[in-house]
């Protein structure tokens, strides 16, 4: 991992992404996305009824996406980091 922080490259996420955590050992980013939960139109193909949360896996400068799992529903403020061994992500809901 290198010091400062710095971008190297660009990845595409979801809808309105509102949140990035990147683990402590630099191996692992996570990045939430509102998906349309904040939609006022439930009919609009956009609207979703939760957020999601994506686990990417940093190797060699280049991120890849791992998993995609849904959370909360109308999660302004989320707050969600690794734990300091990188093994977990706590999600405030």
């Amino acid at each position: 991992m290198r010091e400062p922080f710095r971008a190297i490259e660009h990845v595409t996420v979801g809808q309105t992404p509102e949140g990035v955590a990147v683990s402590p050992d630099g191996k692992w980013m996570t990045v939430s996305n509102i998906d349309g939960t904040n939609l006022p139109n439930k009919i609009s193909p956009f609207c979703t009824e939760h957020w999601s949360l994506m686990l990417f896996s940093v190797k060699n400068g280049h991120a890849t996406m791992i998993a995609e799992a849904p959370i909360g529903k109308n999660n302004q403020g989320v707050t969600f980091r690794f734990t300091p061994d990188g093994k977990y992500i706590l999600i405030q809901d």
